[in-house]
C-alpha cells in the first residue's frame, strides 16, 4: 500500500489536468477561440470535481470497504467500456468528430459543456473521485501518517500535467496522439487503482478509526504556532469557512484567467500560468503548515493589489510583462491567503473528505459565480477587482474567528483592520460602480466578451470598443457618415484591394470576417455584394433596426449578407455544401484585438479560405494590426509556402479618420499587384521585413514567436 498509494494518486491528478488542455484546445476552435471558452472549462471540470468528491465522502462516511470498492470499481469499470466505445466512433476516445461541431445559434455554455460531458465527463469523475478515496483508504490502512501529504503530493501531479503540457506535449505530439497517450495513462490509472482498491480490502479496512480522536497525531507534521489544532469533530461554520476560501481563490483563478487573456490571446500556454500558480499555492500550503505566515503573505497580497490596481488604471499604456506580472502576483499572494488560512482551519485526516467536499464546493460555487453570474450581471470585467476585495474580507474574518490571532490582542487593530477594509473595498467598488467613461451610451457583456458604443465629447463621432480595444468609428455628421474610416481608409490594404480589384466594374462579392461597425460596407455599390461572418450575437444588432448605433449597413445600395457563427466552421459548411459562390476579395478582421483567434491562423484555415475566393482574381486580405503580435511571418510566411504573391500595405493615420494601420494582400496571380494603387502602396519585402517561424497548423501555434519585442 505505501509504495502503491503515492503513484497512483500522482497520476490521477496528472491526469485530470492533462485532459482539461486537451479538450479544451480541441474545442476552442468550434467556439471562435473566446476567451470565455477556457473559463467555462474551469467551470465544468469544477463542478464534475465538487461531484467526484461527494461521491468519495457519500462512499467513505457511509459505505463499508467493500462497498466502496464495488461502487467505484464500477464507475471506473463504466468509464474504460465508455472510452473505447467513443474510440471506434471517433478520431481518438475523448476529442468528437467533425459531426457533433456546433451549429449557429445556440447557447455556446451550454453547447461545450455538453460536448464536454459526452467526451469525458465520466473519466473526470472518476479521476476527481479517486484522489480523496485512495487518501481516505491511507488513513484507515497507515494510522498516525497526515494525508494531506498526500494531497500536496495530488497538487505536484497536477502541476506537472499542467507545465509538461505547453513545453512538451503539446509542441511534440498532435491533438489526436495525445489523446491516445492520455488513455493509455488512463488504462494504467485504472490497473493502480485496481490494486490499491485490493490490498485495501484485504485489511485496511480493520484499521479505520471509528471513533473522532483516536486517530494518532502525526509526529511529522508539527502544528505551527497560532494555529487552531485540529478538532475532533467539525461544525457547520467550518464548513462555510473551507467553502467561502475555496471559492474565492476559484474566482480569482477564472477572473485572473480571463483578464490574461483577454489582453493577448486565449492559448493553453495562459490558461497553465494562472492556474499553475493556483495549484503551486495548494502545493506549499497543504505540504507543510508553517509555509504559509500570517505577518508576511497578507501584507505582499495587499502590495501585489496596489500594482493591480496601479496597472489596470494605466489601461493600454501598460506593457504586457508589466500586466502580465501584476496579473500573477496578486493571484499568487490572493490565493496564498486563502489557501493558507483552508490549512489553518483544516480537520483531523479521517475527516477529509468531507474538507474535500466543502473545499470543492466553494471551487465550484466561485466558478459559477465568474462563469456564469458576472456576464449577466455586470456591464463590465468586475469580478477581478471584486475577488480582490473578497480576500481581504475573508482574511480579516479569518483573524477574528481565531480568538489566537493578532488582531485580537489589541481592539484598535480590529477597528483599524475594519476600517481599512471597509474603506478600501468601498473605494473599489465605488470605482466599478461610477468610473465608467460617461461617454458610454450602450454596453452590452456576453460569451464572446465586452461591448461598449461611446461617444466623444463634442458628439461628432461614435465608436465601437470589444474590451479595450475600438473596433471602428464612424461620423455623426450625415455628410461624413459613409466615409471608410479607422482601420478601413482608402488608402488601407483592404481599402486599395477593393478599389482597384480587376472586377471592380463588373461587380463585386466581398467576405468580411469579423463585423465589427460594418465599416467596409461603405465601399459596396448597388452592383456589389458584401457577407460578414460574425460569431458574436450582440454585434449585428448595433447596426440593424430603426435607430441602429451605426449606420453603414443601413445606408448600403448593395446587397448585404450576415452568417452568423464562428467563420471558419461557417465557411466549412458552405464548401462541404458545394456553395458555388466565392469571393473577390476576403478579408480577415479579426486579429486587431488583444486575444486573437489563433484557429483562424492556420495553414489549413489559409488553404480554406483561399478556396473560397474567385479565379483569377481573388484577394485574400489579412488585417495585422496588433499591439502585442507581429503576425507577418505566419500570414507572409504561409504565402511563401504556398508560392502566392504576397504584399504588405502599411497606411498611415490621415484627416479623414483613417488610423494607421497593416494589411497583407494574398493572391494567385501576380497580375493583381504588379501596377496602380497597390503596386506603389507596397512596402517590398526583404530579408529583414520579418523573421521566419515554424508554420501554425491546427496541431502546433506558438504566440511567443511572434511577441514584438518592443511591445508597449
Amino acid at each position: 500500500m505505501k509504495y502503491l498509494l503515492a503513484p497512483t494518486i500522482f497520476l490521477c491528478a496528472f491526469l485530470l489536468f492533462q485532459v482539461e488542455l486537451i479538450v479544451g484546445k480541441e474545442l476552442l476552435p468550434w467556439f471562435g477561440g473566446a476567451p470565455a471558452v477556457w473559463t467555462t472549462c474551469l467551470l465544468f471540470f469544477q463542478c464534475v470535481l465538487l461531484a467526484g468528491y461527494a461521491f468519495a465522502h457519500l462512499l467513505s462516511s457511509r459505505g463499508t470497504p467493500r462497498r466502496q470498492v464495488t461502487w467505484h470499481g464500477i464507475a471506473a469499470g463504466l468509464s474504460l467500456i465508455l472510452l473505447l466505445l467513443l474510440g471506434l466512433l471517433w478520431p481518438s476516445p475523448i476529442t468528437p468528430g467533425p459531426s457533433w461541431k456546433p451549429a449557429p445559434g445556440g447557447d455556446p455554455l451550454w453547447q461545450l459543456a455538453g460536448l464536454l460531458l459526452v467526451s469525458v465527463g465520466i473519466p473526470f469523475f472518476v479521476l476527481a473521485g479517486s484522489g480523496p478515496l485512495i487518501q481516505r483508504w491511507s488513513v484507515s490502512s497507515r494510522p498516525g501518517r497526515s494525508p494531506y501529504r498526500l494531497y500536496a503530493l495530488s497538487n505536484a501531479g497536477s502541476l506537472l500535467g499542467l507545465l509538461s503540457y505547453p513545453f512538451l506535449v503539446e509542441p511534440l505530439l498532435a491533438l489526436r496522439e495525445q489523446a491516445l497517450c492520455w488513455t493509455a495513462l488512463y488504462a494504467l490509472f485504472a490497473v493502480g487503482l485496481f490494486f490499491c482498491a485490493r490490498l485495501f480490502l484485504k485489511g485496511a479496512g480493520v484499521a479505520m478509526p471509528a471513533v473522532p480522536g483516536e486517530e494518532k497525531s502525526d509526529r511529522v507534521e508539527q502544528p505551527v504556532r497560532g494555529a487552531r489544532q485540529p478538532a475532533p469533530g467539525y461544525t457547520r461554520a467550518d464548513m462555510i469557512l473551507w467553502g467561502a476560501l475555496a471559492a474565492v481563490a476559484s474566482a480569482l483563478l477564472l477572473a485572473t484567467t480571463n483578464h490574461m487573456c483577454q489582453d493577448t490571446a486565449v492559448i493553453p500556454l495562459l490558461w497553465v500560468f494562472p492556474l499553475s500558480l493556483y495549484l503551486l499555492t495548494f502545493i506549499l500550503c497543504f505540504s507543510r503548515e508553517g509555509i504559509y505566515l500570517r505577518w508576511l503573505f497578507p501584507p505582499l497580497f495587499c502590495g501585489a493589489f496596489a500594482l493591480s490596481a496601479y496597472v489596470v488604471g494605466q489601461d493600454l499604456a501598460a506593457s504586457l510583462p508589466l500586466q502580465i506580472a501584476s496579473d500573477a502576483a496578486v493571484l499568487f499572494t490572493g490565493c496564498m491567503v486563502c489557501h493558507g488560512e483552508l490549512v489553518r482551519a483544516k480537520p483531523a485526516g479521517y475527516q477529509l473528505t468531507g474538507f474535500y467536499l466543502a473545499v470543492a464546493a466553494g471551487g465550484a460555487a466561485g466558478a459559477v459565480a465568474v462563469a456564469l453570474g458576472a456576464p449577466r450581471l455586470f456591464n463590465g470585467f468586475w469580478e477581478f477587482q471584486i475577488s480582490l476585495v473578497a480576500v481581504g474580507v475573508l482574511f480579516l474574518l479569518a483573524l477574528l474567528r481565531d480568538r489566537r490571532s493578532f488582531i485580537w490582542k489589541s481592539p484598535v487593530l480590529i477597528g483599524a483592520g475594519l476600517a481599512v477594509l471597509v474603506l478600501s473595498g468601498g473605494g473599489v467598488l465605488l470605482r466599478l460602480a461610477t468610473g465608467s467613461d460617461t461617454r458610454t451610451v450602450f454596453a452590452a457583456r456576453n460569451f464572446y466578451g465586452l461591448l461598449r458604443v461611446q461617444e466623444d465629447s463634442a458628439g461628432t463621432y461614435i465608436k465601437l470598443l470589444h474590451g479595450r480595444i475600438t473596433h471602428g468609428f464612424q461620423y455623426t455628421d450625415s455628410a461624413l457618415a459613409l466615409l471608410p474610416t479607422s482601420y478601413y481608409s482608402r488608402e488601407s490594404g483592404v481599402g486599395l484591394a477593393i478599389d482597384n480589384h480587376p472586377n471592380r466594374a463588373q461587380g463585386l462579392r466581398i467576405g468580411v470576417v469579423g463585423m465589427g461597425t460594418a465599416t467596409l460596407a461603405a465601399y459596396v455599390r448597388e452592383i456589389d455584394t458584401i457577407r460578414f461572418y460574425e460569431i458574436n450575437p450582440a454585434i449585428p444588432r448595433l447596426s440593424a433596426g430603426l435607430a441602429p448605433w451605426f449606420r453603414y449597413l443601413s445606408r448600403c445600395p448593395g446587397t448585404v449578407e450576415v452568417a452568423m457563427g464562428d467563420a471558419r466552421l461557417t465557411i466549412e459548411r458552405e464548401q462541404a455544401e458545394r456553395d458555388p459562390r466565392r469571393f473577390d476579395v476576403l478579408a480577415l478582421d479579426a486579429f486587431s484585438s488583444d486575444a486573437i483567434p489563433v484557429h483562424l491562423l492556420t495553414e489549413e484555415a489559409f488553404d480554406l479560405f483561399l478556396g473560397r475566393l474567385r479565379e483569377p482574381g481573388g484577394i485574400l486580405a489579412v488585417h495585422i494590426s496588433n499591439r502585442y503580435l507581429d503576425l507577418v511571418p505566419v500570414v507572409h510566411g504561409y504565402a511563401e509556402r504556398r508560392g502566392l504573391p504576397s504584399v504588405m500595405i502599411s497606411a498611415e493615420e490621415d484627416d479623414q479618420g483613417g488610423w494607421t494601420s497593416d494589411w497583407i494582400l494574398i493572391a494567385r496571380s501576380d497580375s493583381v499587384f504588379n501596377a496602380g494603387p497597390i503596386a506603389d502602396a507596397a512596402t517590398p519585402w526583404d530579408s529583414t521585413s520579418y523573421h521566419p517561424v515554424r508554420p501554425w497548423t491546427d496541431q502546433y501555434s506558438n504566440l511567443l514567436s511572434v511577441l514584438r519585442s518592443a511591445a508597449p
